[in-house]
């Protein structure tokens, strides 16, 4: 008897991982807004791609997928141990999307001339009610003027589904994010784009965001921030 209850003390003392939330899953749609006018990527449909449980990746052209748009089939995606992988229409190599497994301090692949970009933090955010982590990336503190990646948990980059790291002046900006209806993640304010009707977001236009990609009102009085694209550090 002791020796058993000595197990369960053991067993009940020892950490649980936090699951990584989903990212590739039927029926999520992306809205994203741009200066050339708003467009969707969505998932639907499976499929087997070198042995492997895909689900299609479709692009819209000329509005969103819910008006208008016009679907075009892109590629596919499928999801690994929290690793998100896609294979583009005429490829058969896939490459890595996202990893939601990456800490502070590890390098993301990514090298525009400045050395590797890393995981710079890892934080914690509640959208519609349920808590997703919040990655950012970059480059060296040295170069302020890039701006960094920002993504989230099982929704992706705020700047665009493959961009994880954008140069200033980056036109497209994640409107929300759903799943067969249901709001996983909404951007409360949209930065000033052609888009005359987003009827998505009815709140007044913003360039102005903070790491996670919330809106805000104004300027914060220190730390850092993004506006019009650009990481600004006060």
């Amino acid at each position: 008897m002791k020796i058993l209850l000595t197990t369960l003390i053991i067993c009940v003392s020892l950490p649980i991982e936090a699951q990584i939330l989903p990212f590739v899953e039927a029926g999520k749609v992306w809205n994203y807004a741009s200066n050339t006018g708003g467009f969707s990527e969505f998932l639907q449909g499976d499929t087997i791609v070198n042995g492997k449980h895909c689900l299609k990746w479709y692009v819209t052209n000329g509005g969103f997928a819910d008006n208008g748009g016009k679907a075009v089939l892109y590629g596919v995606m499928y999801e690994e141990d929290g690793k998100v992988y896609a294979i583009k229409n005429g490829t058969d190599n896939p490459w890595m999307l996202y990893d939601f497994n990456w800490s502070v301090g590890d390098g993301i692949g990514i090298d525009y001339g400045y050395g590797e970009a890393v995981i710079l933090s890892v934080q914690k955010n509640v959208y519609e009610g349920i808590e997703r982590r919040v990655y950012e990336a970059g480059f060296s503190p040295d170069i302020p003027e890039r701006v960094e990646g920002i993504w989230i948990e099982g929704i992706g980059s705020v700047w665009g589904m493959t961009t994880l790291i954008v140069n200033p002046g980056n036109s497209v900006y994640l409107i929300n994010c759903t799943r067969n209806g249901k709001i996983l993640y909404q951007s409360l304010e949209v930065p000033n784009t052609k888009i005359d009707a987003v009827h998505h977001t009815p709140h007044r236009p913003s360039s102005l965001f903070d790491l996670q990609g919330r809106p805000l009102s104004t300027p914060p009085s220190r730390g850092l921030y993004i506006q019009n694209g650009k990481k600004v550090i006060k």
